[in-house]
C-alpha cells in the first residue's frame, strides 16, 4: 500500500504568506475528512485485491474455502471425480475404431449406455468438508460458483 502524507501534501501546496494558524487548523480538519476516504478506499483496494487473486484452480479454491470455513486446521479439500472410459457408438459409414460388445460369460469389463440427460448429471469434481466445520451451504455454492469454472458441476461431501 501507498502511504501518502495527506498534510504534507496539503502544506506544500499552499504559499508561505496564507500559511496562518487558522489556515492550518482548516487544513487539519479537510485533511481528516479525506483520511477517512482514503482509508476507506484502501479498505476496499486490498478486499479485491484478495478476492482477485482466486481462480478456478483446484488448488486456489481449496485455499479460498479453507481462508473462509477452516482457517486454522486446513482440512477442506477438493477432489477431481475419475474419469470413466467413454464408449462411443458409430455407425459403419463413419470408418472410426470397432466397439465390441461382450457377453457376461466372457469376463470382459462392463460397458453401460447413457443417456444424453444421464450425462449431465455427472460431477467434475467433489468438495470434502469436515463434519465439524460449520457453514451454509447456500453460502458457500454462492462462493464456489463466483470462482468456479463456468460449466463444471461440482458436489459437496461432509467427512
Amino acid at each position: 500500500m501507498i502511504a501518502i502524507d495527506l498534510y504534507y501534501l496539503m502544506l506544500i501546496s499552499v504559499p508561505l504568506r496564507m500559511r496562518t494558524q487558522l489556515f492550518l487548523a482548516y487544513m487539519e480538519v479537510c485533511k481528516n475528512v479525506i483520511q477517512k476516504s482514503y482509508t476507506a478506499f484502501y479498505a476496499f483496494f486490498d478486499t479485491v485485491k484478495y478476492d482477485l487473486t482466486f481462480t478456478g484452480q483446484v488448488i486456489s479454491l481449496e485455499h479460498l474455502l479453507n481462508d473462509y470455513y477452516d482457517n486454522t486446521q486446513r482440512r477442506i479439500y477438493i477432489d477431481d471425480v475419475l474419469d470413466e472410459i467413454n464408449v462411443f457408438l458409430f455407425n459403419a459409414v463413419e470408418d472410426n475404431e470397432k466397439t465390441y460388445v461382450f457377453n457376461t460369460a466372457e469376463n470382459e469389463e462392463k460397458t453401460y449406455l447413457f443417456n444424453a440427460s444421464e450425462l449431465s448429471n455427472i460431477q467434475d469434481f467433489t468438495i470434502y468438508i469436515p463434519s465439524d466445520v460449520v457453514f451454509s451451504e447456500v453460502q458457500l455454492r454462492r462462493l464456489i460458483d463466483l470462482y468456479k469454472t463456468p460449466g463444471k458441476q461440482y458436489s459437496i461431501e461432509i467427512i
